[in-house]
């Protein structure tokens, strides 16, 4: 008998199929997304409070890096900076920066001479003294934290943990120096005072000592000043005054004691008179005054005298009256006639002495008491007599007017052997003879003289040198016009 047998259901057949073990089992999945969806509500609540959560933290830092105080091991010029803000790390800065600017410096003399006591009684500050402090690299440093975002905080900050600054000097040197030299002046700057002989007589002599000078050394200044910087940034002490040396370089006197001795005169190099002749009281007292102003003149080695020198000397001492000069070739009466005679005489004298000649003029007429070619004629603003002292010590000038005589006497160093002889040469013929006398007529036929003069140069009598000395011309006649007054 068949048996019929009725199929299974579709679970029940499922549930009796073998089970095929590479088939990975899906119930943890299930179960997951199951939990899911049955507490997707949950979820999303615990995900939103944990976005607020960090929304929150990161506003919370970006709020606070922006006020985060500067890293620790952070130093700006001998400031410990780490925690500070940098505002207050910069007005510290400036207080330090002032306190650097407001040390107070005296100078103390480098030498014993109560003359530099001055220098004790100013102090200056290193402001005053051209002196400037600030660290720009840490400004910048600080207005960057203070922009920085938190990135550049957080590069920077590592940058800075490590960063140490010193404070930076300059000093303006002009500065310096014309703040110390507007106030002491000559007390740093003192000109040399030379050696002076005051000519008692020729042989006789009074000496005054001589005075080295100095001036401020602007290097070695500047030196010692940073020097003195350089240790305070080191070891700063704002409540004393600093002292520093002021260094001044000695300027020499050019002309000592001990040179003036050697330059003192040994004997009369020459001398010349001349006679005065009787043209009335101003003529007189015009010769006399102007040989008082010639009387003690010294003219140095290689210096020059100069006759317009002792006429105005001359004139301030004694004043001129009026005598008779030449003027437009006559002679007429004008002031300082007869001053012309005593430098005929200073001419002559200094010829003998070996003095050189650098200007000489004739007068325009012939005169009485000198022979022709041998006078030297002056006039205001026109011709001098210029000599210079061309021996190797002082030269003395003497003078004396003995009644009628007027003598000039030149001392010096005399070298051994050596004299000197002036002749002269005259072009023309017959030989003139001037009267001591003047009249309207002095001249002969011949409308001038020309004169050639020399000087001879001898050593023990055998001349060694003939040096030709300024040529002299004489108008003859008095209507001929001469352009300068000359005084006779």
């Amino acid at each position: 008998m068949n048996e019929r047998k009725e199929p299974l259901d579709r679970d029940s057949q499922k549930e009796h199929e073998p089970v095929n073990s590479t088939q990975p089992s899906s119930s943890w999945y299930s179960r997951f997304f199951g939990w899911v969806k049955s507490h997707k509500r949950k979820i999303a609540a615990v995900f939103g409070m944990i976005s607020i959560i960090i929304i929150g933290l990161g506003t919370y830092l970006a709020m606070h890096m922006d006020e985060a105080p500067l890293p620790h091991g952070y130093r700006v010029m001998g400031i410990d900076a780490g925690g500070l803000q940098p505002a207050e790390v910069l007005t510290k800065m400036n207080e330090q920066i002032a306190a650097f600017e407001g040390i107070t410096v005296q100078f103390v003399p480098d030498r014993t001479d109560n003359r530099l006591d001055p220098l004790m009684e100013q102090t200056f500050t290193l402001k005053e003294l051209g002196f400037t402090f600030k660290n720009e690299e840490a400004v910048n440093q600080l207005h960057q934290w203070e922009e920085g975002n938190i990135a550049h905080k957080w590069k920077l900050g590592r940058e800075l943990a490590e960063e140490s600054l010193d404070i930076e000097t300059s000093l303006h040197v002009d500065q310096m120096t014309n703040a110390v030299r507007k106030s002491f002046g000559t007390t740093i700057d003192r000109e040399p005072k030379n050696a002076q002989a005051q000519y008692i007589t020729p042989f006789k002599v009074k000496y005054e000592e001589e005075v080295d000078g100095w001036e401020l050394d602007e290097d070695k200044l500047e030196q010692s000043l940073i020097q003195l910087v350089s240790k305070l940034k080191s070891h700063p002490d704002t409540t004393q005054t600093m002292t520093v040396r002021m260094p001044l370089v000695t300027i020499p006197a050019d002309l000592t004691v001990k040179t003036l001795k050697t330059r003192k005169p040994n004997a009369l190099l020459g001398e010349y008179t001349t006679l005065i002749a009787n043209r009335g009281e101003g003529h007189a007292h015009n010769v006399r005054a102007s040989a008082k102003a010639l009387n003690g003149a010294v003219v140095s080695p290689n210096q020059q005298i100069r006759y317009s020198d002792i006429v105005k000397e001359t004139e301030e001492q004694y004043g001129l009256m009026m005598a008779p000069v030449i003027e437009n070739g006559r002679m007429v009466d004008g002031i300082g006639g007869g001053i012309c005679q005593t430098s005929t005489t200073m001419y002559n004298a200094g010829l003998l002495a070996g003095m050189g000649v650098v200007e000489r003029n004739s007068h325009s007429l012939p005169v009485p008491y000198v022979p022709l070619g041998r006078d030297a004629t002056y006039s205001t603003d026109g011709p001098d007599l210029v000599m210079t002292n061309e021996t190797g010590g002082d030269v003395v000038w003497t003078t004396r007017v003995e009644g009628n005589r007027l003598k000039v006497q030149v001392y010096g160093q005399q070298l051994p052997g050596i004299t000197y002889d002036v002749i002269t040469e005259q072009r023309n013929s017959p030989v003139l003879k001037i009267s001591n006398q003047i009249t309207d007529k002095i001249a002969p036929e011949q409308s001038s003289i020309i004169v050639d003069s020399y000087r001879l140069k001898k050593r023990n009598g055998v001349v060694v040198n003939k040096e030709r000395l300024p040529q002299s011309r004489y108008k003859l006649h008095q209507e001929e016009r001469i352009e300068e007054k000359e005084r006779y």
